[in-house]
């Protein structure tokens, strides 16, 4: 069954965690909209670069190269 995570996902951080649990795809629409709505594609554009170098610099803080390299050991559970 394919996993999808919509809602609350706000950051980077929030992508990886959603994958690491499991999640084979994940919605991020909440911070692209209110982008949009202040810049209109520009807005959105930059919203992108945001989200992509967030992820990119969490993945390395994590020390993995790739998606495929995220697993639930990444995510402390309380």
């Amino acid at each position: 069954m394919t996993v999808m995570v919509d809602g609350g996902i706000r950051r980077g951080t929030d992508v990886l965690k959603a994958l690491a649990l499991g999640a084979d795809f994940v919605f991020v629409g909440r911070p692209l909209l209110y982008a949009a709505v202040i810049a209109g594609e520009a807005g959105v554009q930059r919203a992108l670069t945001l989200l992509k170098d967030e992820v990119d610099r969490d993945m390395a803080l994590l020390g993995i190269r790739s998606v495929s390299e995220i697993t639930a050991d990444l995510v402390r559970r309380l």
